[in-house]
This record gives C-alpha cells, structure tokens and sequence, in this order.
C-alpha cells in the first residue's frame, strides 16, 4: 500500500528542512517512518520545531501526529481525534 505523507510547520525558533515523502509498505504491511531535525552545523541548545504530520492510505487518514523536535529530544503526540489542536498557541517553542 502506498502511505501519503504532509508535514507542516506550527511552529519554530530555527529554520528546518521540510520534508514529505510518500512511501510503502514492506512486504510485512509495515510503514516505516524516520522522524529527525538535521543542521549544517550543531543544532543550539534552545532549537524547537513543531510539525503536523498526518499519514493518509487510500485517501484514509490513519494518524495525525504533532512532533515536537529539540537539539536533544522528539516528542510525538497522536492527535488523530482533534487534529486541529496541533496548532498554536497549543503547541508552540517558547
């Protein structure tokens, strides 16, 4: 099955490479789904950025997730039953 992805940015203090990427399964019906901030350089120690990923097959939404990235940690929140609130000032870099 093919698995669509957008990704959109709520909110951040440093400029971050987008990236949406439709892909497949594998043979064992597994979507596989990297998640990451990448810099030039090393990110600063206050870097945030916080993305709306929604993954969609055949036309079915199956989760939204709002992703929370710093220099040292990735939080992911499932907000597949209130997409709308992966929005500021919900979320948002301080």
């Amino acid at each position: 099955m093919t698995v669509n992805e957008t990704v959109s940015v709520v909110d951040q203090n440093q400029t971050t490479k987008m990236h949406n990427e439709d892909n497949i399964t594998n043979p064992a019906g597994v979507f596989i789904d990297e998640v990451a901030i990448i810099g030039t350089a090393a990110l600063p120690g206050n870097t945030c950025s916080i993305d709306k990923q929604t993954l969609s097959v055949t036309g079915h939404t199956i989760p939204v997730n709002c992703v929370r990235f710093t220099s040292t940690n990735v939080i992911i929140t499932d907000v597949t039953s209130n997409p709308a609130t992966c929005s500021q000032p919900t979320y948002h870099c301080n």
